[in-house]
């Protein structure tokens, strides 16, 4: 769970900050991830971020060596409405497989009530309780709850906030609270210099898991 949270939260969090209101803007990310100088992994992300509705896709590959002993795979994506309320989720999932064996989630959102379309294999099957209604109504999907701090971020406000997030198999609060600054310098890795705003993320756990 947390390799998956890190890398999808990962790319949001750096090229989401635009203000609010901004024009719409298409963007097409590739990351290259390395772990004691070897390529481990590969993270490709398509955004659509506009005015009144957001897309994000993204894919994960591990690669080279690891990828040989470890071979996974996982498609996300995260579809919804932009307003004066605020971030509205509409749908969103992920299909991954792991040593040749398929895993599916599908949501839909319902005036912020969650429902899974699809699920491969059942909750039960995969030694979990599946999430009451209860703790399904006014959640959030991980890239949606990214998206609405960021905004909040955007007009002035700290990053502080705890939202509920149900990803279909683990409903869990997602709580942010203000980290310091830092200054970023440039490296072979990375060509990013400058000011950064850092927020310290973790998990609550609360059902499914």
């Amino acid at each position: 769970m947390k390799i998956r949270t890190y890398l999808l939260i990962l790319p949001t969090i750096v090229f989401l900050v635009q203000p609010v209101g901004a024009a719409s803007r298409d963007i097409y990310l590739m990351y290259r991830m390395y772990v004691g100088g070897f390529h481990v992994v590969n993270l490709n992300v398509d955004i659509n971020l506009g005015t009144d509705a957001y897309k994000f896709d993204a894919k994960v590959q591990t690669v080279g060596m690891i990828g040989r002993i470890f071979p996974w795979w996982m498609r996300a994506y995260s579809r919804g409405q932009i307003s004066d309320v605020g971030v509205m989720p509409l749908v969103a999932g992920q299909h991954n497989n792991w040593r040749g064996k398929d895993r599916y989630i599908d949501i839909k959102f319902n005036n912020r009530v969650a429902s899974v379309d699809r699920i491969v294999p059942e909750p039960e099957i995969d030694d979990r309780d599946r999430v009451p209604i209860e703790l399904r109504t006014g959640v959030m999907d991980l890239t949606s709850a990214v998206i609405a701090l960021i905004r909040e971020m955007d007009v002035g406000k700290p990053c502080r906030t705890q939202t509920a997030i149900f990803d279909g198999r683990r409903r869990y609060d997602l709580i942010a609270v203000p980290d310091g600054t830092a200054l970023l310098r440039s490296s072979s890795y990375s060509p990013y210099r400058g000011e950064t705003v850092n927020c310290r993320l973790s998990v609550k756990k609360k059902s499914g898991i």
